[in-house]
């Protein structure tokens, strides 16, 4: 089960680790297992990485970083371009994986005991609703179809899409839990 959560909800062990990391997204895909994989094949320009968190903050994170490029003969033991075993996940621990290069790119996996307190309020939605959602989300705006205004200011009053002075449309956290993307 994947949800979208604001990084300021988070713990803030997880938000200084996030800063740290340099994601500064304001929401976040937040995935509960019971194992994870650290493993990120890095690629042209970009970096893996994994942090272990202690959601109380109790023990300081544990943050690792592959090599630029990926794997490499030169850093051959580098765990993060290397091991792509399964570890098991214990409650009270996050673990953040994800890349950095032009943009950061995270992803949080917790223990399952852990998710109730982030799962998000249930907004009810209709099919063409849920088809609009995704809509925004996977397409470019110059892409997207172009839907009635009584159908967007609906659901802008729902909260599931926000739109500025210009008139621009985007896709809110809570938008992106209803669709149940990630």
């Amino acid at each position: 089960m994947s949800i979208y959560t604001l990084v300021k909800e988070l713990p803030q062990s997880i938000q200084s680790t996030l800063s740290q990391l340099g994601y500064h997204k304001k929401d976040i895909s937040i995935e509960a297992k019971e194992q994870v994989s650290i493993f990120d094949a890095g690629g042209d320009g970009r970096r893996g990485f994994y942090a272990i968190v202690a959601l109380d903050g109790s023990v300081a994170p544990e943050v690792h970083y592959g090599s630029w490029g990926g794997a490499n003969m030169f850093n051959p033991s580098n765990r993060v371009d290397t091991d792509d075993s399964m570890y098991t996940m214990l409650p009270g621990v996050a673990v953040i994986t994800g890349s950095t290069g032009e943009k950061t790119y995270a992803y949080i996996t917790i223990h399952p005991d852990n998710m109730v307190a982030l799962l998000p309020v249930k907004v009810d939605i209709t099919d063409r609703q849920k088809s609009i959602l995704s809509n925004f989300i996977g397409l470019k705006p110059a892409y997207r179809n172009k839907y009635p205004v009584a159908e967007i200011d609906e659901m802008v009053a729902k909260g599931l899409l926000k739109k500025n002075k210009a008139g621009a449309v985007s896709v809110t956290t809570e938008g992106k839990n209803a669709a149940g993307s990630r």
